[in-house]
């Protein structure tokens, strides 16, 4: 991932898209260009670009993750399980798979082929408008369903049903945030894929009258959805 530096006409393309980092980068910072794409109106740790959905933002950068869909809040120290280890192996130790740590440690090649291991993590999937706390641990291709929470200091070693709080070490359901047959209207209406302004007109804080506004309002064709629109961060700089 290579290091691209801040210059002035870097920092004003990226201003005009409403992108925005935490802290507040200044020109001749440099930032890692993972290469993954993102959409506008979106807030990035100063270190890294994350492949982020509008109106998300994240303290903290965390790999592999896949995607950040629209209006997430992602707390700080965020993490992601690293290599995976053969648990019905004899043994779990990478000295039986990896070929160039078995020379190294023993100053020649392995009489036979090494079985083989895929210890690369998978990366994560995050849906929309889903809130992390803070030192929150995910287990490596699991996905975090549209709406889910997920408390401060919790192991996430499954996938999270959509609008499920969940907490602990391991992580566990804690309540849903809606019931059923609301919270099936929430991801039916896909309200995430219109424009923010667009929506804080409607009573955001009461989900049933919001959805019956947006229910409406569909129906006089009064919004158009947005589908994700993403650029890289070497297509903002060729722009």
């Amino acid at each position: 991932m290579p290091d691209v530096l801040i210059t002035k006409g870097l920092r004003a393309k990226l201003k005009e898209r409403n992108i925005m980092f935490f802290p507040r980068m200044k020109v001749g910072h440099t930032i890692r260009d993972t290469g993954q794409g993102f959409e506008q109106a979106s807030q990035h740790p100063a270190d890294q670009i994350m492949p982020m959905g509008s109106y998300s933002y994240s303290l903290c950068s965390f790999a592999p993750c896949a995607s950040i869909g629209r209006f997430c809040s992602i707390g700080q120290n965020i993490k992601v399980f690293g290599a995976k280890h053969p648990l019905d192996w004899v043994s779990s130790s990478p000295v039986f798979y990896r070929r160039r740590r078995f020379v190294k440690l023993t100053s020649q090649p392995p009489a036979t082929p090494m079985p083989p291991h895929i210890s690369a993590p998978l990366p994560v999937v995050i849906e929309n408008d889903v809130w992390i706390g803070d030192n929150v641990i995910l287990r490596d291709g699991i996905t975090i369903s549209t709406g889910a929470v997920i408390a401060a200091g919790s192991v996430v070693t499954h996938d999270v049903a959509p609008y499920m709080i969940v907490g602990g070490a391991p992580a566990k359901a804690i309540r849903s945030r809606f019931p059923d047959a609301l919270r099936d209207a929430m991801l039916d209406s896909e309200w995430w894929l219109y424009n923010v302004t667009e929506l804080q007109s409607l009573p955001i804080s009461e989900p049933m009258a919001f959805l019956d506004r947006l229910g409406d309002l569909i129906h006089k064709n009064a919004l158009m959805k947005r589908t994700r629109k993403e650029m890289t961060l070497q297509e903002l700089i060729d722009a």
